[in-house]
């Protein structure tokens, strides 16, 4: 059996990685909000610098496995729960 190689390989890889529909949107928000639980748990431990990588790592998985489009609402809704929950004053975007 010969491979294919190239452009059309990694397509066809790229295609069965991807989530379908709605699932990588909530797989987005799942992840922000799981992130958040954890890190409001763990604050008195975490500086909100190594919180903002919790997000990253959010953002990088689904960027991975569901695309652009849930990647960017993730890190939309990271950069809004990191301000509102772990940056001075808290519980405000001011």
């Amino acid at each position: 059996m010969i491979r294919s190689t190239g452009r059309a390989a990694r397509s066809e890889a790229r295609e069965t990685l991807a989530l379908p529909g709605a699932t990588g949107y909530a797989a987005a928000v799942f992840g922000v909000a799981l992130v958040s639980v954890l890190a409001r748990a763990l604050r008195p431990g975490l500086d909100a610098s190594h919180t903002s990588l919790l997000y990253l790592v959010v953002v990088a998985v689904v960027a991975y496995g569901a695309g652009a489009g849930p990647a960017v609402l993730g890190a939309f809704l990271s950069f809004l729960s990191w301000t509102y929950f772990f940056i001075e004053p808290t519980g405000t975007f001011y």
